[in-house]
């Protein structure tokens, strides 16, 4: 995550990271979310969730692994 300050790395698998997450979220301007598919939801911190406390909010999502499965 980027602030005006500069980057932080937050784990937000850990749900100790939440409420900072939450805290960024609402002063930051891009969410880039690099995890498996679903993963942030399960916490709250998904897009959808975020963007009801940060409306202008963007999101960029690079998942680590396909959101659906091939076969």
């Amino acid at each position: 995550m980027y602030t005006a300050k500069g980057r932080l790395d937050a784990n937000a698998m850990l749900k100790q990271y939440s409420p900072l997450v939450r805290r960024l979220a609402l002063q930051s301007d891009v969410l880039v979310e690099n995890f498996l598919p679903r993963s942030l939801k399960r916490l709250g911190l998904d897009y959808e969730s975020l963007a009801t406390l940060n409306p202008r909010l963007v999101h960029s999502r690079s998942p680590a692994m396909a959101a659906t499965a091939i076969s």
